[in-house]
């Protein structure tokens, strides 16, 4: 764990969802968690469990309508940005709390040149002339390995590959030396190499900056040497948070359990170990259920979870999970 015990950012029960034509989507319930001072957590989980969402809406990035929070409090730095309108936020998005995004291609604009979109931030929030903010550009652009980034500040970004565009916005994030960088899945849609490379960059980049890290994913297996501590999140709530050593030695959920599981193991002989699909479905979040949302795919499901929904609760030191089951004994926990 980092030795840092201040909190950057504290969430407090946490609601989002969505009013569409079929009803009510419940996104996000009852989500608390905290970042500290220098640390990185990865908020893990399949697609559409709610990460993005969780995240998206500390800074009001949510479209409103559809989207409404509908309780909780964010508090970074101690003021709760929940409760900024927009134009109180606008100096926390990107100076205070950066974020990088799954598609680079997506988040830059492709019609502007490589040089408009990173100065245009950092004279927006440094407050530089164009020519100094050229010049950080370049330093920073460089920094994260843009070769020949002199000549390539005319380009436009259809003219990098995904790595080199996923690195341009990691140089803008930089640029602005924020405390929280919230990075949405940045490596998925690159390629095994270029995903390892990504990850180092950001290491290399934790250790130079001492920033905090929010790393959300839908792989355990990429988070395990980057990340201090691990939220899995199912159903838009969370299921299991502990240390990244800890949740992968001792996890304590079922759902857990089924994406360790799913995981490619290089220490188990290929012939023996089989990789295990998760069966079924999510819930439907139009239509939530009364008990744990995981038990119809739970193989430790008791009576109990399907009329009780299970709280987060401490089940041994720093190790939280909502669960009614002891999975080591698979009879109900005490």
């Amino acid at each position: 764990m980092t030795t840092n015990i201040g909190t950057l950012l504290e969430v407090r029960d946490l609601n989002v969802c969505f009013h569409t034509p079929e009803g009510i989507v419940h996104a996000v319930n009852g989500v608390s968690f905290k970042v500290l001072d220098g640390e990185t957590i990865a908020v893990v989980g399949e697609s559409g469990c709610g990460k993005s969402v969780c995240m998206m809406s500390i800074l009001g990035l949510i479209p409103q309508p559809p989207g409404e929070i509908t309780g909780g409090k964010a508090y970074y730095k101690g003021k709760d940005l929940l409760g900024l309108s927009e134009d109180e936020l606008a100096p926390f998005r990107g100076k205070e709390i950066a974020l990088v995004f799954q598609d680079p291609m997506t988040s830059l604009n492709p019609v502007l040149t490589l040089e408009r979109q990173v100065t245009e931030a950092i004279i927006k929030h440094e407050r530089l002339d164009k020519n100094n903010a050229r010049k950080k550009a370049l330093t920073y652009l460089e920094w994260v390995g843009i070769p020949d980034v002199g000549r390539r500040l005319s380009d436009y970004p259809h003219q990098f590959s995904g790595g080199m565009r996923q690195r341009v916005m990691i140089a803008m994030m930089l640029a602005l030396k924020p405390s929280l960088l919230i990075a949405d899945e940045p490596t998925t849609a690159l390629d095994v190499t270029i995903q390892a490379q990504i990850i180092e960059l950001v290491k290399e980049m934790k250790k130079q900056f001492g920033m905090s890290m929010i790393w959300i994913t839908h792989d355990l297996g990429v988070v395990a040497d980057l990340a201090e501590r691990i939220i899995v999140m199912y159903a838009g709530t969370i299921v299991e948070e502990a240390g990244v050593d800890d949740l992968y030695k001792r996890t304590k959920h079922p759902y857990t359990l089924a994406l360790l599981a799913a995981l490619p193991r290089v220490d188990h002989r290929r012939d023996v170990a089989k990789l295990r699909s998760i069966r079924g479905s999510p819930p439907d979040n139009l239509n939530f259920p009364k008990g744990c949302p995981f038990a119809p795919r739970c193989d430790y499901v008791l009576d109990q979870c399907w009329t009780s929904k299970p709280t987060l609760e401490y089940v041994a030191d720093g190790h939280l999970a909502a669960c009614w089951v002891n999975v080591e004994t698979g009879k109900p926990r005490l």
